[in-house]
């Protein structure tokens, strides 16, 4: 409710009467055009979920053809759910629905929804479809987090999308010395995001975590 700017963006865009989101805007634009998405790397509670549940010892899913075009898909959402149908499509009282939080969000459902409904005796009996729905999409990414590397954040996260269009701009961000490279290829198999940083260091997908400069020899 107080924490999520994916959330108020939507609450702003699907209000009655419309006005433009300057709070919610501004603080995407500073903390993208300061960190990029450091933001997911360092700030994220449901990447940290993800990252733990990686760890999990088992046979983990590489690269693989289908990858990179999905990346794409998190663009899709941000500009069609949490933007395009919460400002165009209203109700009889000229309100619109937040898309993203009702139908996808696994991280409101972790740490909303669930506690929500457990802790309170008088909701349990009002669940329906619509949050079991929610509770596959959450079990699905949570069984799919296990083998691979932060799917959620790879392909269907909106914030993590918002934030990556900064990445090559944003102040924090990674540079190459190109006099120390080697051109070894240990950034880019430490990478579990899929970036080579000694070709694309401001790269889009890239969440600042530093395992490539850990993993440098020089």
């Amino acid at each position: 409710l107080g924490a999520c700017p994916i959330g108020s963006l939507q609450a702003e865009l699907a209000a009655s009467s419309v006005k433009f989101p300057y709070y919610v805007v501004g603080f995407l634009l500073a903390f993208g055009a300061l960190f990029g998405r450091f933001v997911c790397g360092f700030l994220c509670p449901f990447g940290l979920v993800q990252d733990l549940l990686y760890k999990i010892r088992t046979r983990k899913i590489g690269a693989f053809r289908a990858d990179r075009p999905l990346r794409f898909v998190k663009y899709g959402v941000l500009l069609v759910l949490v933007i395009a149908l919460p400002l165009l499509v209203k109700n009889a009282a000229g309100v619109g629905t937040p898309w993203f939080c009702k139908l996808v969000c696994p991280s409101g459902t972790l740490f909303g929804g669930i506690p929500l409904v457990a802790a309170n005796a008088d909701l349990q009996p009002l669940v329906g479809w619509l949050y079991g729905w929610k509770i596959a999409v959450l079990i699905a990414i949570v069984a799919l987090s296990v083998f691979l590397y932060r799917p959620f954040c790879k392909y269907l996260c909106p914030l993590g999308a918002a934030y990556a269009l900064f990445n090559r701009a944003s102040l924090y961000r990674l540079r190459l010395d190109e006099t120390a490279c080697i051109h070894c290829g240990k950034c880019a198999r430490a990478c579990r995001m899929g970036v080579d940083p000694s070709k694309r260091p401001d790269d889009m997908e890239c969440i600042r975590c530093g395992d490539c400069v850990k993993n440098c020899p020089t």
